[in-house]
């Protein structure tokens, strides 16, 4: 039962690294469009999304420290 309950854990820190990391990546994004979110959109795109998730994972189980 404590092993089910860790591994939900786990499951839920792993999606809240993965948002965050991809939240502050839209952030990013609406920095270098100068602020206009009217007229840009403030999008990340596929491919990066997805080599993100691998350092958020690494986060996530504690392999890397957060402010890496």
């Amino acid at each position: 039962m404590q092993i089910q309950r860790a591994r939900c854990y786990y499951d839920q820190g792993e999606q809240v690294w993965s948002s965050l990391m991809l939240y502050r990546k839209i952030l990013d994004k609406i920095e270098e469009n100068d602020y206009d979110n009217l007229t840009k959109r403030a999008k990340v795109g596929s491919v990066e999304k997805f080599l993100t998730l691998p350092l958020a994972y690494a986060k996530a189980m504690g392999w890397l420290l957060p402010t890496d």
